[in-house]
C-alpha cells in the first residue's frame, strides 16, 4: 500500500498543478496522524503536523480543489479522527475548539485534545480580524502536551496535546496582507511550506467523468487513509537514513553560520524534513524512516526553497556585485557542470532576491562570462569556455 501514489493517480485529470496535489496530500496524511506519532529528536518530540501555503497568481492556478477533495477523504464515517474547521474562525473559536472534547458527527469517534486540521481556501479570509492572528498562528504551530491561553471573557483554557495542521491557499494579490514583516520575520514563514503550482496541466471539462471509477478510488483512498489514523506511537529511522539526514544537516548548519537566514526558514527546514520523512513512511504504513523518505524529504523542501525568494527583499537582500560575487564562485566551483537556478536559491536563502539575480545574470551573459540554458522551465548556468580558460580553469 503507498497512499500518496495512489492519490496523485485520484486527482490527475484535475487541472490544479501537480505540485499543489502533492503538499495537500502530505499535509493530510500529518493531520490523520494527529498527535498520535511522533520522533525523538534531542530533547524533543518532532510531530507531522504541517503548516502548507499554496500560492498562485489571481486567477492564473486552480488552487481551490484540493479543499474539497481533502475534506472528502478526511471528514467521512471511516477517518473522521481529527477536529477540523473550513470556511471562516476566529482566534478564539479555534482555541475554544481545541480545549474541549467532541464527537465527530460522522464517525461518531471521540475527539480529544488539541489536534485541529485548518482548511483555509483563501488564507487572507480565513480568520476573522484579529490584531494577534500573526502571533497565535505562529505560536500554535509548535506540538505541547500542555498549552495554557486565556480567552476573553472564559477565563483561562487549557489545551491539551497541542498539534495543529493547516493547508492554506492564497496569491501574490492577497500574500501580503497575511505575511506581514512580523510573519516574516517572527516565525510564521519559517513554519510554512510555501508551494508555487510550476506547471499547467491540460484543459479538463470534465463533462463525462467516469463516476463509478472515482466512487472506487475514493473509497479506496478512505480505506487507506483510516489504516494511517490507527499508526501509533515513535517513529524509527534506519541506520542509512540517518547517516543521510546527518550528513546534510551538517551542510545546512554550515551554510547557516555563512550566511544567516533573518526569515528561519534555514533554522526550521530540518525539523520539517523530518516531519515530511514521517509522511512518506507513514504513506506505506511503516513506522522506520528509510533512506529513500529522507532523500525525498530533502528533495521536496529543495523545490520550494526558491518560492521563498518572494520575502527576500524585506530581508534587505544583496547588491548586484555581492550576487555576482557568490553566482561566479558557485560556477567556478564547478566547472565545468552547470548550476541549476534553484540549487543557487537553495545556499541563498533570505539573502538574495529574484530581481537582483536576474539583472546580474542578464550582465553577465551578455559579457561572456556565463552561459545560460533551459530544459522546459529550469535555468542552468555555467561559466563561458573562454572565461572560464583565462581563470586557468580546465574543461575536464
Amino acid at each position: 500500500m503507498s497512499f500518496i501514489p495512489d492519490f496523485m493517480e485520484h486527482t490527475k485529470e484535475l487541472e490544479a498543478p501537480t505540485a499543489f496535489w502533492e503538499w495537500s496530500c502530505y499535509s493530510l496524511i500529518g493531520a490523520v496522524l494527529r498527535d498520535n506519532c511522533y520522533f525523538e529528536m534531542g530533547y524533543r518530540r518532532i510531530y507531522p503536523n504541517l503548516y502548507v501555503l499554496l500560492l498562485a497568481e489571481a486567477g492564473a492556478r486552480r488552487k481551490s480543489a484540493p479543499f474539497q477533495i481533502l475534506e472528502e477523504l478526511i471528514d467521512n464515517e471511516l477517518v473522521g479522527n481529527t477536529k477540523m474547521f473550513r470556511g471562516q474562525c476566529s482566534i478564539q473559536a479555534l482555541q475554544e475548539t481545541m480545549t474541549n472534547d467532541e464527537t465527530h458527527p460522522k464517525s461518531r469517534r471521540k475527539l480529544t485534545g488539541g489536534s485541529v486540521f485548518l482548511l483555509a481556501e483563501e488564507m487572507s479570509s480565513f480568520f476573522i480580524d484579529d490584531p494577534k492572528l500573526i502571533q497565535n498562528l505562529t505560536d500554535i504551530q509548535d506540538f505541547r502536551a500542555e498549552y495554557s491561553k486565556r480567552l476573553k471573557g472564559s477565563g483561562n483554557s487549557l489545551i491539551k496535546n497541542l498539534c495543529v495542521s493547516m493547508l492554506a491557499a492564497s496569491n501574490q494579490h492577497y500574500l501580503d496582507t497575511v505575511f506581514t514583516s512580523q510573519a516574516v520575520f517572527g516565525g510564521l514563514l519559517s513554519r510554512t511550506c510555501v508551494v508555487l503550482g510550476g506547471d499547467y496541466r491540460p484543459p479538463n471539462a470534465l463533462m463525462r467523468p467516469d463516476l463509478i471509477a472515482i466512487g472506487r478510488r475514493r473509497a479506496a483512498l478512505t480505506a487507506q487513509l483510516n489504516k494511517i489514523s490507527s499508526l501509533k506511537g515513535a517513529f524509527t529511522i534506519s541506520l542509512e537514513a540517518e547517516k543521510l539526514y546527518i550528513h546534510w544537516y551538517e551542510r545546512l548548519y554550515q551554510s547557516m553560520i555563512e550566511r544567516p537566514d533573518p526569515t528561519g526558514v534555514k533554522a526550521r527546514v530540518h525539523a520539517n524534513v523530518l516531519k515530511l520523512s514521517m509522511i512518506l513512511a507513514a504513506s506505506e504504513l511503516r513506522k522506520e524512516i528509510n533512506v529513500n523518505d529522507v532523500r525525498a524529504a530533502i528533495e521536496k523542501f529543495n523545490a520550494i526553497s526558491f518560492n521563498y525568494t518572494h520575502f527576500a527583499q524585506r530581508a534587505g537582500s544583496a547588491s548586484d556585485n555581492e550576487v555576482a560575487t557568490k553566482l561566479l564562485e558557485m560556477l567556478k566551483d564547478n566547472y565545468p557542470n552547470p548550476v541549476e537556478e534553484k540549487q543557487f536559491f537553495v545556499l541563498n536563502w533570505g539573502y538574495i532576491d529574484m530581481a537582483s539575480f536576474q539583472n546580474t545574470v542578464t550582465k553577465l551573459e551578455k559579457a561572456g562570462i556565463i552561459n545560460v540554458s533551459a530544459n522546459g522551465l529550469k535555468l542552468s548556468y555555467v561559466l563561458a569556455s573562454d572565461y572560464a580558460e583565462k581563470m586557468g580553469l580546465k574543461n575536464e
